[in-house]
């Protein structure tokens, strides 16, 4: 189902240690024609959390924050669905820290280039967003997914619904293959985040 497309601002979190950089971001982030919404944070957790709240589409982090931190911030992207993920780089990555970017925005880019790649990426988000994720589970997997995130066992959910627990298996399977979520907890993200559940 088309949602129609409304003139959004385009909101940003941006995870960057280097007051500089920060202070560079946001300068930046004034002098261009955006409309936008910015939220800084100090910590990889802190973005999570406040997803919940506030619904962001593009995400700006130094990856300094996840060295040695890579299995948190696959965990975080995956109760984070629908951000696009930018590496603000300084320094050379390998490629295993620079795979986990949806793209990059080097430190010696100028602001034109920075601000029409956040454009487009903006626009792919929204556009990627202009379907209702839900619409596409059938009613009988938005009840096991909401019962799931409610934190039931197959079982429980099986006895509830009055259906066989490989039935519910197979609802699971395909609430996950629909989503691109494999995670109980970032199902629960995603089923507060459409209303199915209460937080």
């Amino acid at each position: 189902m088309l949602k129609e497309k409304a003139n959004k601002p385009l909101i940003i979190a941006i995870a960057e240690p280097s007051e500089i950089l920060r202070e560079g971001l946001r300068s930046m982030l004034i002098k261009s024609q955006l409309r936008y919404e910015a939220f800084y944070f100090n910590e990889l957790e802190e973005i999570a959390e406040y997803h919940l709240r506030k619904k962001f589409s593009l995400a700006i982090i130094s990856p300094l924050l996840i060295i040695n931190r890579v299995r948190l911030f696959s965990d975080i992207k995956e109760r984070c669905p629908g951000v696009t993920w930018i590496a603000i780089q300084s320094i050379y990555f390998d490629s295993q820290i620079s795979g986990l970017f949806h793209d990059t925005i080097l430190l010696y880019d100028n602001s034109e280039n920075i601000v029409n790649k956040l454009k487009k990426l903006h626009e792919k988000a929204e556009s990627a967003l202009s379907y209702e994720p839900t619409s596409v589970l059938s009613d009988r997997e938005t009840e096991v997914l909401q019962h799931l995130a409610s934190g039931l066992s197959n079982k429980e959910i099986a006895d509830i619904l009055n259906i066989s627990v490989n039935t519910v298996i197979t609802h699971r399977k395909n609430i996950t293959q629909k989503t691109g979520i494999k995670t109980v907890s970032g199902l629960t993200i995603f089923a507060i985040s459409q209303g199915l559940i209460k937080p």
